[in-house]
């Protein structure tokens, strides 16, 4: 991947608040350079740069939803953990925002990560959807997440959605798999 050096700092100094701008600048020299850090923590800091300064969301009255779906799950729980364990008074505003988790299969096996983010209350309520034939993040993972925040799945911390079959799909209801979409709107629709 090339990077010119004018669009790097275009971005650093446009989308990038002044502490994330030599952030920016590192991980593009990394990745022009072929060297690319591609760990859960780095893509847990751009998770966090995308919804606080792409999307403006995170700060005081505006309340999202955080949704996490397969391997942008695993970088949500590590970005989730981060902001649980930092303790700063901005990363505690960011977390107040967040009014709850659409969880679909996410690719988080770290049980310090989903232990830490299912028990801590960062989350405050859950849709949690999981296919039993699922061939990349197996079904049973589905049980870390419920013993971690103390849940059968049936309640108001986490409301758990199994189905028989579906693999690691969207559920969206083609190609005859189950529809999940009219499940998050009544969800979304009754939230406190």
């Amino acid at each position: 991947m090339e990077v010119s050096p004018t669009d790097v700092e275009e971005i650093a100094l446009l989308h990038a608040s002044e502490d994330r701008q030599e952030w920016y600048r590192g991980f593009a020299k990394a990745v022009s350079s072929g060297v690319c850090p591609r760990g859960f923590d780095d893509g847990a800091r751009l998770l966090r740069g995308v919804i606080d300064e792409g999307l403006g969301w995170g700060k005081v009255d505006t309340p999202f939803i955080l949704g996490m779906k397969s391997w942008s799950g695993g970088l949500a729980m590590r970005f989730l953990s981060q902001l649980n364990q930092s303790g700063g008074e901005e990363d505690k505003a960011f977390a107040e925002n967040i009014q709850a988790a659409i969880i679909m299969h996410p690719g988080c096996f770290d049980k310090k990560d989903i232990s830490d983010v299912m028990s801590s209350g960062i989350i405050k309520t859950a849709l949690m959807v999981w296919a039993k034939d699922d061939p990349l993040i197996p079904y049973p993972v589905t049980q870390l997440y419920l013993d971690a925040a103390g849940s059968k799945g049936n309640d108001e911390k986490i409301k758990f959605i199994s189905y028989e079959r579906g693999g690691h799909h969207n559920f969206d209801g083609t190609d005859n798999l189950p529809n999940f979409d009219d499940s998050v709107i009544e969800w979304v629709n009754n939230l406190p």
